[in-house]
């Protein structure tokens, strides 16, 4: 998982704007968060690549 990477290498993920704006420790609830984030991230990217696949079609 991305969060617990860049943990493990000093990194604390961070939101920097909005109603969840702050620090969040990959090992507490912050996991989750950001757990649903990295998916949905994930979810997108293979979306515009099967875009860009069948637009080549």
């Amino acid at each position: 998982m991305l969060a617990d990477h860049l943990f493990a290498h000093g990194l604390v993920p961070e939101m920097l704007a909005g109603p969840l704006a702050g620090m969040y420790d990959p090992s507490g609830h912050g996991k989750l968060l950001f757990a649903a984030y990295e998916q949905r991230a994930a979810e997108e990217e293979a979306g515009k690549a099967d875009l860009l696949v069948a637009g080549r079609s």
